[in-house]
Order: structure tokens, then sequence, then C-alpha cells
């Protein structure tokens, strides 16, 4: 480890010299070194194939070679910083610390300054701010600093809308035709479409002048986008058509196409309105000429579930049987087809944990692959726990289980205290994984109690009882498995009286019933509960009784992930796919569901059905009022997606509006607004398990009208 260490701080040290042993010189300007950008582009194109651990050297290998050949190189110091920050945390520390020391050995070189505020970013992030202004004030001319500015200043516990909007516009006034993508989804937050309209048109008029297609990307990334996003709905047509004129153009000028070129060319004429025949003749071609390659399985998987629809009723045994197969025997092709796409393995993992017990040679092979795929993958412990509930729930290998979660706590503690350590993390933040940590923690301790139970390893349990018998959570999300985990330690200690009281305590308090996934009933905890009440001589009646939950707790039960709104929702003008304006002032009177969705968001994908029979069960009544909120960049996706689907709910491109307005954390989101425009509940994700989705849905608006 020692040795790791001094070679890290050697190559810091020695690359840090070269790019600052020479003085004075120049600021790297807003254009990146082609050079640069090819060798990263090409090195990240690379990392997929090899395991985590060797591509995460050879990539390392590749930045010090380019910071050997090029000192100076920004892009070469952000792609090492950033490796190390979010890859390489063991040697993490001793990077940040070589960059503050160059900067203190240079602390007339605002490129050192510079750099050293955005190592500190999340570890001392007011000297971050402090070290990036005097860098800015050093250099006013230079563009760097403002951008890293806006990007702490955009989101987290220092955001402030006002300095991210003035950072980032004074970037775009030093760098007037950067293709950036954060820093322009920075403008978009900063509600600036005049300058994103400015951009478009500049932007267009350069790459017309190109020859070459060297970074065809940016017109489905930012030019596109930006033309749709910055013109009125009713100006799509013209946009459609131009989009057509410029992929004619591209065409000719491609004279050798690949799989990500003709992906491009699918996306593109898609935004075009080109016609099905046009985007299938696309895609056969692709999968005819490229059939191993990434984008020939996000085809073929795309087509799979257009052609074969999860059952709605997660109690049909038999539809989800068949369902579970079919999927299963097309992850087995798929295997067999894209070798080198290796979380297919985890797909196919989770998708076979829904299926029968099957043999200990068949479900322990399946684990190996399972773990041989999380080693293409950054390390982490969700992989090691998962593989040992399994192995636990199977009944096979207990030994191996325990092993296994052995390997995952101490990097259960290193997430966590990576967590706890970021200085930016918002309060919302905190209180969301002050909820999260622990839940996994017991999670991961109940599992330890099982493994040694069915070890006969005592020892094992008898060293968490302390933190088992510890003080109830104050959280209710944590407080059934709380009382959970002392009933298996209480069963493994023979005292199955008061595990028999923990385990009722554990069922009364659990905030979620259990229900029917995939065709099966999974109630671990009750079915734990069942087998000792069984075992001390109960009748069925009697568990009946026992194990009733008040009519009170019932209620509780249905609140599921709803959470009261705690911010006041923005007052909108905003006009939907068809023209039509929506004025949240004009919808007084009306309970409101606001979905939030984007065309890449896969559960949003599995949720818009649902939305889709709401709408249209509620769409002649009154007082009631479903609305989406789409957030795609790529706005020309959204109308060929809602086509294809059969979709005919109001959708609002709202991409801007919900970048400038909210901070939005994860999608699909549902927001319910009341008749007086107030923002009372929000719902974070899709279950599809939950039963009765659109008429829970349509409960919760009705009961905001009472609320009045």
């Amino acid at each position: 480890m020692l040795s790791k260490i001094l070679t890290s701080l050697t190559l810091a040290t020695l690359g840090l010299v070269t790019a600052y042993g020479q003085s004075p010189r120049q600021l790297p300007g807003c254009e990146s070194n082609p050079q640069v950008k090819k060798a990263l582009a090409e090195a990240a194109k690379q990392r997929p194939l090899l395991p985590f651990a060797e591509s995460l050297a050879k990539h390392k290998q590749t930045i010090e070679s380019l910071l050997m050949k090029y000192p100076h190189d920004l892009d070469v110091h952000v792609a090492r910083i950033n490796t190390g920050r979010y890859e390489d945390f063991e040697n993490w520390p001793a990077l940040r610390e070589s960059y503050v020391r160059e900067s203190e050995r240079h602390p007339d070189d605002a490129m050192a300054v510079a750099l050293a505020g955005v190592v500190l970013f999340r570890k001392d992030t007011p000297e971050t701010i402090r070290r990036l202004e005097q860098a800015g004030k050093m250099a006013p001319n230079w563009g760097f600093p403002p951008q890293q500015l806006a990007s702490v200043y955009a989101s987290g516990k220092y955001a402030d809308k006002q300095k991210m909007a003035e950072n980032i516009v004074r970037y775009f006034e030093l760098c007037p035709e950067s293709t950036d993508p954060i820093s322009h989804m920075f403008l978009g937050k900063a509600g600036r479409n005049d300058l994103q309209a400015q951009f478009a048109s500049k932007l267009r008029q350069r790459l017309v002048q190109q020859k070459g297609v060297d970074d065809f990307r940016i017109y489905d990334q930012l030019l596109w986008p930006y033309e749709f996003r910055s013109r009125p709905v009713g100006e799509h047509p013209a946009v459609r058509q131009q989009v057509a004129e410029d992929l004619k153009r591209l065409e000719t000028l491609k004279k050798q196409p690949d799989a990500e070129w003709l992906m491009f060319l699918r996306g593109g004429y898609k935004q075009s309105g080109a016609s099905p025949a046009t985007i299938t003749g696309l895609e056969d071609r692709l999968l005819r000429e490229f059939p191993s390659s990434q984008e020939a399985y996000q085809i073929e998987s795309e087509r799979w579930n257009l052609q074969n629809k999860p059952p709605d009723d997660h109690k049909d045994q038999e539809a989800w049987r068949k369902y579970n197969a079919s999927q299963l025997a097309a992850l087995q092709k798929w295997m067999r087809q894209f070798p080198t796409i290796h979380y297919l393995k985890n797909q196919y993992f989770y998708a076979a944990r829904s299926q029968e017990r099957g043999s200990e040679r068949a479900d322990t092979e399946l684990v190996d692959a399972y773990l041989d795929s999380a080693k293409y993958s950054m390390p982490y412990s969700g992989p090691r726990v998962a593989a040992a509930e399994f192995l636990l729930e199977r009944g096979w290998q207990p030994a191996r289980a325990l092993t296994l979660l052995k390997e995952a706590e101490p990097m259960m503690l290193k997430e966590s205290q990576m967590f706890r350590e970021n200085d930016s993390v918002s309060d919302d933040e905190k209180k969301s994984a002050e909820k999260y940590l622990p839940q996994q923690r017991q999670r991961w301790v109940r599992l330890i109690l099982n493994a040694s139970r069915k070890t006969q390893e005592p020892a094992v349990a008898q060293s968490l009882k302390t933190e088992i018998e510890g003080a109830l959570p104050s959280e209710k999300e944590q407080q059934s498995a709380y009382w959970w985990n002392r009933a298996a330690l209480a069963a493994a200690e023979s005292r199955k009286a008061d595990a028999l009281t923990y385990y009722q305590t554990a069922l009364l308090t659990r905030t979620q019933e259990a229900r029917y996934i995939q065709g099966r009933r999974k109630d671990e905890l009750g079915d734990e509960a069942h087998a000792l009440f069984s075992e001390l001589g109960g009748t069925e009646t009697a568990w009946t009784v026992w194990s009733q939950r008040p009519q009170a707790a019932k209620q509780e039960l249905s609140e599921g992930r709803w959470e009261a709104a705690k911010k006041e929702l923005p007052r909108f003008d905003l006009k939907d796919m068809q023209g039509k304006s929506w004025r949240l002032q004009e919808l007084g009177g009306k309970s409101l569901l606001i979905n939030l969705w984007a065309t890449w968001c896969g559960p949003c994908k599995a949720e818009l059905p649902k939305l889709q029979q709401l709408y249209t069960q509620i769409k002649e009544r009154k007082d009631v009022q479903v609305l989406s909120f789409n957030i795609d960049g790529e706005v020309g996706l959204v109308e060929p997606y809602l086509k294809e689907h059969g979709y005919s709910f109001p959708v609002i491109p709202a991409y801007d509006f919900v970048n400038a307005s909210l901070d939005v954390m994860g999608i699909p989101q549902n927001w319910i607004v009341d008749p007086a425009g107030k923002w009372r509940w929000t719902q974070l994700g899709f279950d599809g398990s939950e039963p009765n989705w659109t008429e829970t849905m349509l409960k919760r608006m009705e009961s905001v009208q009472a609320q009045r």
C-alpha cells in the first residue's frame, strides 16, 4: 500500500514539476488540443472492454503520458483530476495534495491556483471558491475559473442561481464558441434562452462551413436541441426540415460509416419526422453491418421491449412466467451475440432471481457470472451484498455468502464516509442519506445474521449484538428493520418468546405491505415470523389475529413513497406539443397531476402507459387535470416517441423551465398541485409492483380538493 502511494506521489510530483517548471507560460485557450481530445476519446472507448482495475491503470497511464507531452494542457489536468476524484479513491488524497502544494509554490500562476481550487471542491468548498475567484482576478480573460465557479454554484449546499448565472454568462463571453455540454446545461439553468439562440445561430454558420464530420455529435447534442428549444412549437416543422437537409449534406461527407454514425443518423431522421420505414431501414442496415456493436444491442433490446410488454397484474403468475422466460431467452441470446457488453450478465442475474429455485450448480454459476460482470464496473458493495442475499435465499453456500458480506462491509463504510466528507452536500441530500445509509446497514446486518445462523457461527452475530440492540431509530422507515434484526438475533440465541414479540413489532411498524412481484408474493419478514409462530404451536387463526395491522397502520401504508412538497411551484406559462398554452394561474379549481419524464428514462417508459390510462379515464372531468413535463434535451425526439406509443396526454417541453426553476433529483416524478395552485405532494420513482396505480393517483389528486 505504501509503495503504491509513494509511486502515485512521485508521478504526481513529476507531472506537476514538468507542468509548472517553465515560467512564465501562456494560459490555455477555450479550444481543446485536437490531439489530446482524440487520445482521451480513444482511451475512453477502450475502457468498457477491460476489467475496471486494468482499465483504470491504462487510463492513468494514458493521462500521465499525455501530461509529459502536453504539460500545460488543461484538458489533461482536468481528466487526471476527475479520474482521481471519481475512480482512483486510494490515491486521490495524495494527488489532491500535490496540486495544492504546487499552487503554494507558484502563487503567481493562475492555472496552478485554479486547479488547486478544483481539487478542493467537496473537501473545502469555501476554499475552492476563494481560489477560483483569485485565479479569475489574476487572469480575467481566461474562461476556466468562471466555468468552474458556475459548477460550484449550480447545486448542493452552495447553490446560488444568481452567481451561477453570472459566472456561466462570463464564461460564454470569453468562450462564445465552446461546445462543452456541461457548460451548456448550466446556461440552460441560468434561463438564458437568448444566449442559447445566439449560440445556435453561430454554431450553424460554423458547422455549415466545415467539410469534415469529425464533430457530428455536436448536431444532435447541441445544435438541433437548441434550435428546437429556442423556437415556438409551431415552428418545429421548419426545424425538422432543416434537420433533414443537414442529414442529406452530412451523409455525403462520411465515407466509411460505422455503428455510431448509423445510430446518429437514426436519431437525426427521427427528429426530422422521417417515416417509420426510413428509421427501420437504417436500423436493419446497422444490424446487418455491425451485428455485435453496442448500437445493435440497443436496437434489438428496444424492439424486444416494444413487442414484449410486462404484465400489468403482478398476481398473474402464468403471465409473468411466460414473460420472464421470454426475457431470459432474449438475454441468453444477447450475451452470446454481444460478449463485450458485460452488464447483460447483471441484467440476467436480476431477471433470473424472479424464477423458481434452480440447481445448486446453475444458481452458483449465475452468481459467478454476475460477480464477473461486476469486475468491469467501479467497485462498490452492492454486487457482493446482492450475490450473498441470492445465495442465502436459495439455500446455497452460506459460507461463501458470509465471506461476500464481510468483504462488502469495508466498502460500505468507505462509501458512507465519502458521502459524509462531502462538504457541498445540500440539507435535502443529507436527509435522504440519513434515511438510505442506515437502511443499507440494517439490510447488511440482517443478512449477516442469516448467514451466521446457517453456517453455525454464532460469534459473528454476537459481534453485532451491541449495534442490533442499540437505540430505536427515529425514522419510521428504519424501525421495522430494527425490530426484525432484534428478532433474528433473539431467535439465533434461542430466546424465542422475545423473538416472537420483536417479529410482531416489526410487522406492525413496516411502512410497506408485502406485495406480489412478478407473479410471486415475497414477504421474507412475514415468512420468518410465521415459521416461528407455527413452531411455537400457533394456529393459522391465531396467526391472522396476531399479525393483523390496526386500521391506522393500514392507512399509513397507503402513503407509500409520497412526500410533502418542500417548495413552491413557480408560475408557468408554457405551450404543449400541440401549441396549446398552459398557465398555472388559469388551472385554479382543478387538482393537477404533473408527471416528469424523458424518452431515455427506463422507469418513465414503464410508468407512461399508466399515465395514459389515467388521462383517458379523467380527461372529460372538470375538477382534475393531467399534465406532463418532458425534460428531454433533444426535444425533436419527443413527438416521434409520442406517436410511436400512441400517447395523447398533454406534453409540455419543459427542459429549460425545469432546469432554470427547479432542482430535480431523478425521474420519473409525480407532483400533486391543489386547486389553489399549491404544490402539495411529490412521488419520486416508479414502483411497477404497486397495485392500482391509476386509482391511487386519482385518489391522491382528489384528496387535495378537500384541503383547499
